[in-house]
């Protein structure tokens, strides 16, 4: 990734059409944090991946921060891979979505066994990592 600034403040409905050739890693929280400027920046930073050119690689959960920078990409026509162990299915997905891993052209979920799993192919399909705010697991 360059050193150019992705511009998380525009508001452009630009989409894309065709698959990005770069990648971001986001790694946040699937709740909401305690600061709705949480949720705001995760929807920010989702638009800005798709005017900026760039898929989505994050932990597939469909709640709290997690869940608004995938909305974000998905809802401005964006590649999202997302990447989630079984077990957390229940825990970071939405009820009745825990088992209706949803595959489109743009959209790609991937299940997988454990958390080593997840960060390592997290790892490997991203060109580029942010951070934005959640628990322990973000940290690691």
């Amino acid at each position: 990734m360059s050193n150019r600034a992705i511009n998380t403040a525009s508001t452009s409905s630009k989409t894309t059409s065709t698959a990005p050739s770069k990648s971001v890693c986001v790694f946040c929280g699937s709740a909401n944090g305690n600061d709705p400027a949480f949720v705001e920046a995760g929807t920010n930073l989702g638009k800005a991946l798709v005017e900026n050119n760039y898929r989505l690689v994050y932990g597939g959960g469909n709640m709290g921060i997690m869940g608004a920078v995938s909305k974000a990409v998905e809802d401005n026509n964006g590649f999202v891979h997302g990447i989630i162990p079984r077990a957390l299915c229940e825990r970071e997905r939405r009820e009745g979505d825990q088992d209706q891993i949803e595959q489109k052209p743009n959209i790609k979920t991937t299940v997988v066994t454990d958390m080593h799993t997840r960060k390592r192919l997290m790892g490997q399909e991203a060109d580029a990592f942010i951070t934005l705010p959640g628990g322990f697991g973000v940290s690691i």
